[in-house]
């Protein structure tokens, strides 16, 4: 596997490590995201499975905090694409509807994300949260 280098220098590998498990920081010399980004090409290249899956949603997080919610919701696009059996993908959904909401702004598509997942994962965890922003949002809309 061909590792590449952060921002900070490190191998990305070792930058998502340190990023998750030792400084806590938000970020090293080119963002979290862009640590997120570097570590997690890094692990799709290398055929890493569930590593790969959660470290693709990571990065969605990394770049919501880091003030980049389109890209969040790009990621969590690609995330479905890339995986589409994982076990993680309910989690997915919900972020994209909580990022359209709360960060875009777009209750209406919001309220539209949130119906479409109450129908696709009527078993998920996230149901009851996805159930109360929902009817939040349909008060207001009518």
């Amino acid at each position: 596997m061909g590792v590449s280098v952060c921002g900070g220098g490190l191998p990305a590998l070792g930058c998502c490590m340190l990023l998750v498990g030792v400084c806590g920081r938000v970020g090293c010399a080119v963002g979290f995201a862009g640590c997120w980004r570097a570590a997690c090409g890094a692990l799709f290249t290398g055929g890493w499975g569930r590593l790969a899956e959660w470290c693709r949603i990571s990065e969605a997080e990394a770049l919501r905090l880091s003030g980049r919610p389109a890209d969040a919701i790009a990621a969590l696009d690609k995330f479905a694409e890339s995986f589409p059996e994982s076990a993680d993908l309910p989690r997915a959904k919900y972020l994209q509807a909580v990022i359209t909401l709360e960060d875009l702004k777009n209750e209406d598509q919001a309220l539209k994300l949130l119906q479409d997942y109450l129908v696709e994962y009527p078993r998920s965890l996230y149901l009851e949260q996805a159930r109360r922003k929902a009817r939040v949002l349909a008060n207001k809309v009518s």
